[in-house]
Order: structure tokens, then C-alpha cells, then sequence
């Protein structure tokens, strides 16, 4: 109920109108009207007009303000308050209107009484901001905040006489702040949270300062189906005599209905235990209600619980509670989810761990296993090596080969070794004394030969130090052989520069060079395992990433450091940091004397690896001499293969790249480079019948030498076979997809080598064959196309960004044969040809090709084509997919036909047929269509709306006859089978009947012709609805009858009014026939005027009181109330009006100057009545004989009429009446209903 639906009605409150001087309580508010009805009379201030002109105008303000305000007069402080002030008092409203304020606000009167009598003392108002006060304005206490003032407003004598006060609500903005603190708090507790119990225990210590709104809460949790319920975590409890139990299962009892909840998953609130001594929180009252909310997270294991929540016992629960109860349950979940992740992150990483301990100690134990073959095989290959008089040249080469990848082989294994001894601590570093400067300078010294022929310069700059430098020989070794030979491998103009310094307690190892430099973001992961940089320049792409982490692992055993400083193109700086002395070295470590290791690593296997990154190594033979196979038996090559063909071999590994060459060189002509970059020139300058190409190689690797040759147009078919150490299924298909004929993985045979390349010449020659046999066909079919008188576009892109036309096609779009005819071409190849579809443009996304490329067939869609010069043209367009033989989708065909002519005959036929509806439309006439054989009719609106058909329905001939009246039906059927059978005219006019029966005439013609399936006649016709024209024939008929018939009765009347007519003289005959006949030429007149349905009494009266017309309304009063009389009583009582008029202005009442006359009529208890009364005239005597005038106005009406005439010689003049039933005189029309005619107010006339 509304507050103005709730004010006292009437009854209760009088309204009492306003004395003299209380108008400050105009207006139209709700608390205007009700200070206005109230009887301040009964209030200590009194009444209003009494009121202090303080207080008037106070209550003035707070009327007309939208402010909170309230007023309080007097000892008493009388309340009265505004309209905002209703929604702060509530269910107190409109009770509180003038009482006193203690009683008002009985609940806060100990807050807001100490503030109040300040205020009254006159000295000083009062302020608060967002003070608490526990109101009671709605049936409940509530918590509210206000921010309020108290005035002192003067009386007429300067005193105080009350206070104004204007409020503030502050409650929902500071339950929201408060509420929103409380969840950030939450967020902020449980970021380190690191297991689910945790979680918990730090919501609730979150939720301690939560105690107004959860004066205590409980969490209650499980994992996912467990049938039992823990206590994880609660809050507030130390403040109440309530301990709930640690756990709930699914059959024990419990205070409150926790576990029905976790099963239900549905949020409850319950009413709090009595007496159960549950904790109050801020409050001196425990809650009124709890809250169970369910929760669930998800995760690994999963977790459920309940957030058991004591309400605030000052608040209700509406919806904002409901949404903070849901926020704080979300952080729970979301801080248990986080934990619950960091607890399976944290058991990933030690399972991680060990695998990585585990692989250290498969890669320690694989090493031994490797180490003790790797000896045999070097042991036998240099025993043969020794042998050198007894060696072929081949020989010594394979040998050389094998001896140098076998040391290759021995530095991996020894690495992967030295990494696990590091990683399980078991590195037993043994530290001599050693001249660092003649140390480091030896190694460097031993890379001058391979500098000297890749041309780059190498400087050794390694003074003697005055003190010896503690290191392991071996360890030291390796860093120094591993930074030199890094430097060389991606150095290929300028210099390597190698120096020692001693510098702040340290020796200082430097090795700088002019390389390719290292990116930025590259730098931090440089040091670590496994980790290369892709598409690194370098002489060779060979490497297992572990060298540089290697290097960092020995320096820090050596107490030292390593850096690092890098330019991309500019080079790049390493420095290794020793300590000077022993004493940051195990004591026990430390050695005079260094005795090697059985197996040391010799400075010739790195000088050997890096010499064979040299593009013309002197052990690589990459020419075409004779291989020292001449004389083996040559490999059989798959049928058909062709031995001219020429091959490009591409790999960075010398060794590999002269083993491949002496294997292809007997049956192919073959030519080898070092990487992607020089094939691709090579291939480019004289193109290859086959490629093949390692897939790690520097500046260029096989795949980008792939993705290369496939967007060389001039490349793209030649077949490339990929090699790489890379073994399994997933590198096999990344190379077959990346566009590779062939992957062969490392190590393969020779056999393979061999039938894997014969293979791939062998497909590419199918292919050559394949693709310029469907040339030829193209071409065909091309010409046959190029004679289709349609256009026809072909594409073979998933986009259809490139489409061929035929000539007819490039013809419709003004375009040449060799144009792109698409839309998603790239702008720079894009035709200017529009495509329109229902008048807007289309999308090229949306074209029928381009959808036809996505796979989906287009029939016959209808398009506008706008081209360049403006001219426009309609095609008819349909579009297919192009599948292969496997299915997918291999391009896409459009057809189209220009309809411009056809369409613009449409239009023109679409105008025609238009007027020619609009004419019929106008004239009325509508079309139908009908089918003899099916008895089906095509039926325009009009004909459906003249007929009375549905507007919607399908017509049948059955339907049609069904509206025809019943009498007219065979004539139709004859009429209609005759036309068809004859061909003559179908000509008709019969009736049809519609559904409310009423009868309409149609007027039908149609003509037979042959439009049906097959040749069959149909019939077509035309109907006009002829309905007002049968009407107009029929009231021409009966209109001629009744002139007939009225010409004969005005005859015989005239002829009777010429019998009648005495006169002494023939002047004065011809006077009163004239007079006579010119009064029935007034009835006349009146009844054509008004169709022969009736004369109105009035305008009959006024008609033949025409001579007296000036006397009508003063001498001669008429009226009556307005009549409608039938024709034949019309002319009768129209002639006795005339006979009475010129008798009265000839002898009676109008003769002399003082007389007057009176014509009344009226229908009263069915009768109805008319008076003629003459009075002030002269005497009238009765006349000695009955004239033609006494017959008129008697004996006439009598017999005409069969009325009751009476007629009175009175000494004033004459008075007539006429009486009969109402049905004898008046049109049926006007005599419906007497009762409303005797109800009629007369006129006067």
C-alpha cells in the first residue's frame, strides 16, 4: 500500500479548512496534506495559525526540501517531519506526526536525548557522522548509521523554542565498506597459504574482525566423498559458551543441519539454538539466525565443505547478505583451490626432481656403457690407421672419418658424464698449482691453424702470473677448449682475442671475438641445459646445448664466476673469474702434484670437429673424382628411376656431406653445399632434379630451406628428402607435413640412402607426367568452356583469393582472361566490379564461390553485378566444391547466367501487371484463374473479398460454388462446361451469398485457353460486383410504378378539388383552384424532397403557413415534437392546414390584428393528437351548408385516414382536432417506439 493510500480517510481525520495565517502548509505532499488534517489542537504547540513564525518558517523549509528533515517543538519536542523523512522512520509513519520525540524515538532516546538538550540550551547545534543507532522502525531492532545535525530554531522572544534536523542514511554505505574490507582482508590472509587446512584457518582469522556481520563461523570440510565432515577452522568462538563438534557424518546428529546441506548443495538459513550459548560477536545479543552455505572445489582430489555463519542479529537477511555470503564463500573456495595447486605444483616439482635424478643416473651409467666400446672401436681404428702401407687412399679417408666422429663421439660421452658426477656431488676435482697464462695460451694456440684458413685472426694475450693459480687440469681444460672453440664456431669475419689478467684477488680469463653476437632476451638462458638459440648463425648447427652449462658448472667448482657480454652482429665477450690462493678450496682437494686421468681430453678432437665446420676441410671430399667405388657393384635402383637426374646435397657436417656424395655419386650427377642458404642460391641458379638437405644447419635450416622452395614458383615441384638425427613419429610427420617427399632418420644405410632418393625421382617424374597430363586436359576443357555461353570461374584456394574465368565470364565482369576475377584477392589485385544481393553489397566472405571453398553448394542465387563504368548486370549464379578423390576439398567452380534482359522484361511485365492492378483495383474488377482438371481457382483479394472467401486459404471450384445461391448454380456449371467445350465467352450474372446472408449480384466473364500441364485448358476470368446496379434497376422499377401510381391519385384529387371548388364567378374559381392546388403542390414538393418516405410535422405546419410566415412565433405559436408523417397523411392533413390557415386569415383568428392561432400535435398513450385553436378572433359562427373547406378539414381526413375529427365554432374562433393510433399517420421508422416519442420535448415553431 502506497503512503497516500495509508493516509486516515475522511471519516477518521476530518479535513479542516486553513485559519488566517496558516498557508505555510500549502502543497500538495503527502506530509503537507496530513499537517493539514491533523487537529493540532490536542498537541501541546497548538494550532498552526498560532504558531511562532520561527517554527512556520522552519516547517515551510523542511515542507518544499527533499531533505531527511524533521522538526521538534516545544518542552515536548513535537514531531512532525517531510516526505524523505517516511523511508527513515518507517513503520512508525504517519502515527508519529505530532508526538513527542521521546516517544517517537523511545528505542535511541539514550544516544540522541544528551545531543538534543544540548541543542535546546540555544548555545550550539550538534553534529555526528555515521552514528549507530539500533532503531526499531519496522517491528524489529535494526542497525542503521546516520549522519545527522540538530539546530536550535528562536521562538518569537529569542529563546529556543525547538530544533530542525536534517539526515543523512548512511547505513548501506557503511554495511558495503565494511563488507568489502572484510573480503579484501580474506584475499590478503590466504595469499601465502600453502596447503587446504592453512586456507581455512586464515579465512577465519580474516573473519575475527568480521564480528558484526558473522558474529562467529564455522568451516566444515571434506574431500570429495567422504561421508564425513571435519572441522577445519573457526571464528568468534572464544566469545560464547557454544562448542560445535569437531566432526559430522552422514547418520550422527548435530545442532545444526550442516551435513543435509552439503548434500543438498543449497544455501539454508536456520533459526539460531535457544539458549545454546552462541557467540554474540560486537553485539550484546547472540544471533537470531545461521547461515549453511555449501561449497565445492574443484582440483585435483577435490574438496567439499560448509560455511556454518552466525547472522547479524541487527540486520535482515535480503539479498545483500546473500551476495556477501556467496562472495566470502568464493574466497574460501578460491584460497583452498590456490593451495590445494601449490600443494600439486609442490609434489610435481619433487616428482620432478627425482625423474631428474634419475636421468642423471641413467646419463652416468649410459656414459660408462659407452665409454668401454668407444675405447675398443678408437683402440682398433688407430691400430688400422698405423697401418698405413697397407691402406688404400679410400680406406685411410673412411678410417680418418671414423676416428674423428669416434672422438666426437667420446667428448659428448665424457660431457654427459662430467654433468652427472656434478648433479650427484661425486666431481672429485683434485687442484694443483698451475702457470695460468702458459696454460690458457697452449690451449688457445692449438685453434691457429683453423683460424688461419677460415681467415679470421686469433690473438693470445696470456701473460706469466707471479703467482701460481690453483686449478684442476683437466676441468680447466675443458673451459678454456669449450670458449674458444664456441668463439670459433660463430666468428666468421675479424678475430678471436684470448687473454689472462689477474685483477682484485682474482685471474681473469677472457675470450672475446667478432661473431654474430647473441640476442638480448637470450643472455639469462644462456648458461643453462639443453638450451640453444634457434636460427643462430653459426659455422655449423651441430651441438647438444650442454656445453656452455658445463663450462658455468666447472667454474663454480673452481670457486669462480662466469660472464657474459653480447651484441647481436658485433660479437661477444666471456670472462671467467678464479680466486687467487687455496684457501676458498676444499683442503682436502688440494694437491702439489696433478696426476691426468687415463682418458684426458686432448686439444686434436676439438681442433678435428672444428676444422670439419670449414666448408673445403681437406678431409671432405665433396668433388666428383673418383670415389674408390669404381670397382664396387653398383646398388639396383627402383624401375623407372632416372640415373641423369641431378641432385643437391645440403648438410653443414663436412664428414656427412662427402660420405652422402660418394654415396649418390654413381648413379647421379651430384653437387654439395654447407647449408640452406647456399642451396637455395645453388638451386635457384641451376635447379636440382632432387634436394637433399639436412634439417639443422646454420644461417638457413631445412625447413626453411623447404618452406623456400615451396614458394619458389619456379622450385616448388622439386622433391627434397630431409635428414635428420631426430628419430620418431611425431619428427617423421612434422617433416612429411612441413612439404617433404621423404624424412630418412639417422643413422641409415646406404641401401636406404640410395632407394629412398631413387623413390623420390621416381614420384617426381609420376607427378611431372600426372600434372602435364591435366594440363592438357585443362586445356580442353577450357575450350570447351570457352564456348558455354555462361560464365564460369574456377579457384583452387581455401579463400578463393585467386579465380580463373572463361571468356564468357571475364566478358560479364569487364574484366581479361588472365585477371583475378576474386573479391579476397589482396587489395593491389582486387577487381572493381560490385556484387550486390537484395540491393546491399556482399561480402566477398559471402560470394558464392568463396562459400563453395568452405564446402558448400549455392543453387541458382540471384546477384547484381555493378562494373567499373557503372553499367549493371543480373546473373543467376550457382556454385560447387571441388573434391578430391579423398574427399577433402580441392577448390571450387561457379556458373553463372546473365538474366539482365530477362529481368529487365520482368520488371517491365512486373509495371504492366502492377497497372493493370491498380486499374481493375479502381474499377472494381477481379481477376480468378481456374483449373477444370484439379478444380483448383486462383482468386485475387477482390474476387475473395466480393465473394465472401477466406483471405487465406487455398480456393477449390467446390468453394466457389458454394457461395453461389443455390437457384444459380446449374446455370454456372452449364455456362462454364459450354465455354470450355464451345470456346465461347463465359457470360454470367447470378447471386452470390455471403456467410452473414446477405445477397450481393456478380457480373462474371471468363475465356478458355490452353496454359494448363500439358497443354490442358484452364479458364481465365473477371467478376464485377453489379449488386448496387440490381438495386438502382430495382428502385428505377418500383419508382416508375409509384409515379404511376401517384400521377392517377393527384389526377382524381385535382379533379375533386375542381368539383368542389364553388365560386359565383370563374375569376374567383380560378383563385381559390389556384390557392388549392399550389397548397397539395407544398405536400408535393415536401414528399419528393424527401424521397416519398415521409414529411417531418414541423416542416409540413410551415409549408402551409407560408403566406403567414411573418406572424409565426408571435401571433401564431406551433410546435409539437419532431414527427415523421406518411405520405398519404402528409397530403391529407397538409390540406386541411391549408383550408384552417386561409380560413382563419379570410374570417377568423388571423383576419383582424388581436387574434391568434395555436398548432400542437403529440403522441401520448398511443394516440396521437393534433389542434388547430383560434382565439381573440372574431366571432365564428357555424356556416349554414358543409363546403368543400368543412370536407377538407373533417370528412376527407375521416375517410382517408379513419381519424376522429372534432370541430369547434368557439366565440374566439375556430378549434380543430384530429385523434387516431400513431400507426394510422406516421412512417413506420418514426413510430417504433411511442414510449420514446412521449418522452420527446416538443417544439416550438
Amino acid at each position: 500500500m502506497s503512503a497516500l493510500q495509508s493516509m486516515p480517510s475522511q471519516t477518521q481525520v476530518p479535513p479542516r479548512d486553513l485559519p488566517e495565517g496558516a498557508a505555510f502548509l500549502g502543497g500538495r505532499s503527502e506530509m503537507a496534506t496530513r499537517m493539514r488534517a491533523l487537529d493540532w489542537s490536542k498537541t501541546s504547540i497548538g494550532e498552526p495559525s498560532g504558531w511562532p513564525q520561527g517554527l512556520k518558517t522552519a516547517v515551510r523549509i523542511m515542507l518544499t526540501s527533499r531533505q531527511p528533515i524533521w522538526i521538534g517543538w516545544g518542552p515536548e519536542l513535537i514531531f512532525l517531519y517531510n516526505d524523505p523523512y517516511k523511508a527513515i522512520i518507517g513503520g512508525k509513519h504517519p502515527d508519529a506526526l505530532g508526538k513527542p520525540t521521546s516517544e517517537v524515538w523511545r528505542e535511541i532516546w539514550p544516544e540522541i536525548g544528551p545531543m538534543l538538550a544540548t541543542a535546546m540550551k540555544g548555545d550550539e547545534g550538534t553534529y555526528v557522522e555515521q552514528q549507530l543507532l539500533i532503531m526499531e522502525r519496522n517491528g524489529y531492532p535494526e542497525e542503521t548509521y546516520y549522519t545527522f545535525s540538530y539546530s536550535p530554531i528562536p521562538s518569537d522572544d529569542d529563546s529556543v523554542g525547538g530544533i530542525i534536523c536534517a539526515n543523512t542514511d548512511d547505513t548501506e554505505r557503511v554495511v558495503s565498506q565494511r563488507r568489502l574490507e572484510i573480503l579484501r582482508d580474506i584475499a590478503a590472509e590466504t595469499t601465502h597459504a600453502r596447503s587446504a587446512s592453512e586456507a581455512c584457518e586464515q579465512v577465519t582469522q580474516a573473519l575475527e574482525i568480521a564480528n558484526k556481520d558473522l558474529p562467529f563461523t564455522l568451516i566444515y570440510m571434506s574431500r570429495v566423498g567422504s561421508p564425513v565432515l571435519e572441522l577445519a577452522a573457526a571464528s568468534g568462538l572464544e566469545h560464547g559458551r557454544w562448542q560445535p563438534r569437531k566432526e559430522i557424518d552422514a547418520d550422527g546428529t548435530a545442532l545444526l543441519p550442516i551435513m543435509d546441506v552439503m548434500r543438498s548443495g543449497t544455501p539454508r538459513v536456520v533459526k539460531a539454538p535457544v539458549d545454546a550459548g552462541l557467540p554474540c560477536g560486537a553485539w550484546s545479543v547472540p544471533p537470531r539466525e545461521v547461515a549453511l552455505v555449501p561449497f565445492m572445489v574443484s582440483g585435483e582430489g577435490g574438496w567439499q565443505g560448509v560455511l556454518c555463519a552466525g547472522l547479524n542479529p541487527f540486520r535482515p537477511h535480503d539479498e545483500r547478505t546473500r551476495d556477501f555470503l556467496s562472495l566470502v564463500v568464493g574466497q574460501i573456495s578460491t584460497a583452498i583451490g590456490t593451495a590445494d595447486d601449490f600443494e600439486a605444483e609442490r609434489r610435481r616439482a619433487e616428482v620432478l626432481a627425482e625423474l631428474d635424478r634419475a636421468k642423471t643416473q641413467f646419463f652416468s651409467n649410459i656414459s660408462h656403457e659407452f665409454r668401454t666400446p668407444l675405447t675398443l672401436q678408437l683402440g682398433a681404428v688407430e691400430t688400422l690407421m698405423g697401418d698405413r702401407a697397407n691402406l688404400t687412399p679410400s680406406q685411410q679417408r673412411d678410417l680418418a672419418v671414423a676416428h674423428r666422429n669416434g672422438l666426437r663421439l667420446l667428448k659428448l660421452v665424457n660431457t654427459l658424464l662430467d654433468f652427472s658426477r656434478i648433479e650427484a656431488g661425486r666431481m672429485n676435482a683434485l687442484y694443483v698449482p698451475v702457470d695460468l697464462g702458459a696454460f690458457v695460451a697452449d690451449l688457445a694456440s692449438n685453434f691457429r691453424s683453423a683460424c688461419e684458413k677460415a681467415g679470421i685472426a686469433l690473438d693470445v694475450d696470456c701473460p706469466r702470473f707471479e703467482e701460481p693459480v690453483w686449478v684442476d687440469h683437466d676441468l680447466m681444460e675443458k673451459v678454456v677448449l669449450n670458449l674458444v672453440s664456441n668463439a670459433f664456431k660463430f666468428t666468421f669475419h675479424g678475430g678471436i682475442r684470448v687473454s689472462v689478467r689477474q685483477a682484485d684477488g682474482h685471474a681473469e680469463i677472457a675470450v672475446v671475438d667478432t661473431g654474430t653476437g647473441i640476442p638480448k632476451d637470450e643472455l639469462p638462458r644462456l648458461f643453462e641445459r639443453f638450451h640453444r638459440i634457434e636460427n643462430a648463425r653459426g659455422r655449423s648447427h651441430e651441438g647438444t646445448g650442454i656445453g656452455l652449462a658445463l663450462v658455468k658448472e666447472l667454474v663454480h667448482l673452481h670457486g669462480g664466476s662466469i660472464e657474459v657480454e653480447s651484441e647481436p652482429g658485433h660479437g661477444s665477450t666471456f670472462r671467467v673469474r678464479i680466486p687467487l690462493g687455496n684457501a676458498h678450496l676444499p683442503r682436502e682437494r688440494l694437491s702439489a702434484r696433478r696426476a691426468r686421468d687415463a682418458v684426458s681430453f686432448r686439444a686434436d678432437s676439438w681442433l678435428e670437429e672444428a676444422m670439419s665446420w670449414l666448408p673445403d676441410a681437406g678431409h671432405a671430399d665433396t668433388g666428383h673424382t673418383d670415389t674408390g667405388l669404381a670397382n664396387e657393384a653398383p646398388l639396383s635402383l627402383p624401375k623407372g628411376v632416372d640415373t641423369k637426374a641431378r641432385v643437391l646435397v645440403a648438410d653443414d657436417n663436412a664428414d656427412l656431406r662427402a660420405y652422402l656424395v660418394r654415396l649418390l655419386s654413381p648413379y647421379w650427377e651430384v653437387d654439395a653445399v654447407a647449408d640452406g642458404v647456399e642451396a637455395l642460391a645453388a638451386a635457384r641458379a641451376q635447379p636440382p632434379d632432387l634436394i637433399l638437405s639436412d634439417v639443422m644447419m646454420p644461417r638457413l635450416d631445412g625447413f626453411g630451406l623447404l618452406r623456400a622452395i615451396r614458394d619458389d614458383a619456379q622450385l616448388r615441384t622439386t622433391p627434397v628428402v630431409l635428414l635428420s638425427a631426430r628419430a620418431g613419429e611425431e619428427a617423421h610427420s612434422e617433416g612429411l607435413e612441413a612439404g617433404a617427399d621423404d624424412y630418412l632418420v639417422k643413422p641409415f644405410t646406404a641401401r636406404e640412402l640410395i632407394v629412398r632418393v631413387g623413390s623420390a625421382l621416381n614420384m617426381a617424374r609420376v607427378r611431372r607426367e600426372a600434372a602435364a597430363a591435366v594440363e592438357a586436359r585443362t586445356r580442353e576443357l577450357e575450350t570447351v568452356l570457352d564456348t558455354v555461353p555462361a560464365g564460369v570461374w574456377f579457384t583452387a584456394d581455401p579463400d578463393a583469393a585467386f579465380t580463373r574465368s572463361n571468356r564468357h565470364g571475364a566478358e560479364i565482369l569487364g574484366l581479361g582472361l588472365d585477371d583475378n576475377a576474386s573479391l579476397t584477392a589482396p587489395p593491389e589485385a582486387r577487381p572493381s566490379f560490385t556484387v550486390l544481393r537484395n540491393g546491399a553489397e556482399v561480402e566477398p566472405a559471402t560470394q558464392p564461390i568463396t562459400r563453395a571453398a568452405r564446402g558448400e553448394a549455392v543453387s541458382e542465387e540471384e546477384l547484381d553485378i555493378i562494373l567499373a563504368d557503372g553499367r549493371r548486370r543480373t546473373l543467376l549464379v550457382s556454385a560447387a566444391p571441388i573434391r578430391s578423390s579423398a574427399g577433402s576439398i580441392a577448390g571450387a567452380v561457379a556458373a553463372a547466367v546473365d538474366i539482365s534482359v530477362r529481368k529487365e522484361i520482368e520488371v517491365a511485365l512486373k509495371a504492366n501487371v502492377e497497372k493493370l492492378a491498380h486499374a481493375s483495383e479502381a474499377a472494381r474488377i477481379g481477376f480468378w484463374e481456374l483449373d477444370p482438371a484439379s478444380g483448383a481457382m486462383t482468386c485475387s483479394p477482390l474476387v475473395r473479398s466480393t465473394l465472401g472467401l477466406p483471405a487465406d486459404n487455398a480456393v477449390t471450384f467446390a468453394d466457389f460454388l458454394r457461395t453461389v445461391h443455390s437457384g444459380d448454380r446449374d446455370r454456372i456449371e452449364q455456362a462454364l462446361k459450354d465455354a470450355m467445350t464451345t470456346g465461347a465467352l463465359y457470360q454470367v450474372e447470378y447471386r452470390c451469398v455471403w456467410p452473414d446472408a446477405t445477397v450481393h449480384w456478380i457480373n462474371a466473364r471468363g475465356q478458355a485457353f490452353a496454359g494448363g500441364e500439358g497443354g490442358s485448358l484452364m479458364m481465365l476470368g473477371v467478376i464485377l460486383d453489379i449488386t448496387e446496379r440490381k438495386k438502382a434497376e430495382e428502385h428505377l422499377q418500383l419508382l416508375m410504378r409509384e409515379v404511376n401510381h401517384r400521377a392517377k391519385n393527384m389526377l382524381t384529387l385535382v379533379q375533386a378539388i375542381a368539383r368542389q371548388t364553388a365560386a359565383s364567378n370563374a375569376a374567383d374559381f380560378v383563385a381559390r383552384f389556384s390557392e388549392r392546388v399550389v397548397a397539395l403542390a407544398a405536400n408535393q414538393d415536401l414528399l419528393v424532397r424527401n424521397e416519398w418516405r415521409g414529411v417531418d410535422a414541423g416542416d409540413l405546419a410551415h409549408a402551409q403557413l407560408a403566406p403567414f410566415a411573418d406572424l409565426i412565433g408571435s401571433r401564431i405559436r406551433v410546435e409539437g415534437p419532431p414527427l415523421r408523417l406518411a405520405p398519404n397523411a402528409a397530403q391529407a392533413i397538409g390540406m386541411a392546414l391549408h383550408e384552417l390557415a386561409t380560413n382563419a386569415g379570410k374570417y377568423g383568428a388571423l383576419s383582424d390584428e388581436a387574434g391568434r392561432v395555436h398548432l400542437a400535435w403529440s403522441v401520448r398513450e398511443d394516440r396521437f393528437r393534433m389542434t388547430w385553436a383560434e382565439s381573440d378572433g372574431p366571432t365564428v359562427e357555424p356556416p349554414s351548408r358543409v363546403g368543400f373547406g368543412s370536407s377538407i378539414v373533417k370528412s376527407m381526413l375521416q375517410a382517408s385516414l379513419g381519424c376522429e375529427i372534432g370541430l369547434e365554432f368557439a366565440p374566439g374562433g375556430i378549434v380543430w382536432t384530429l385523434q387516431c393510433p400513431p400507426s394510422k399517420v406516421l412512417e413506420l421508422s418514426g413510430a417504433k417506439d411511442f414510449h420514446i416519442v412521449n418522452q420527446a420535448v416538443g417544439r416550438t415553431r
